[in-house]
């Protein structure tokens, strides 16, 4: 598994090989190494990624790069997660951990 994956909203994110591009945040998450970092290009994305390894999602910026969902956005079961340059949001959870639940 690559240590770089690449988000876009059109999955044709210009990575340096074509399997390391993702058009969803859940799928880069399962295509990345656990340590790696997913990329997120500026654009609006459904959440619902469950994350259970290390891994960094850094964005492009939080005005530019929102991650969205009518439940959680993140789950994460395990690991050290780190999310950077990106917002969350709309997410709801039942009882708790509407955006990130951990």
């Amino acid at each position: 598994m690559p240590t770089e994956v690449w988000v876009c909203p059109t999955g044709a994110c210009g990575a340096p090989n074509p399997w390391q591009n993702f058009g969803s945040i859940r799928y880069a998450v399962q295509g990345v190494a656990a340590g790696g970092t997913v990329h997120v290009a500026a654009g609006t994305y459904v959440g619902g990624a469950t994350i259970a390894q290390d891994v960094t999602i850094d964005g492009d910026g939080s005005t530019s790069t929102i991650i969205q969902g009518a439940s959680r956005v993140f789950t994460i079961t395990s690991g050290t997660v780190v999310l950077s340059d990106l917002a969350i949001a709309l997410g709801s959870g039942v009882y708790q951990g509407g955006g990130v639940y951990v």
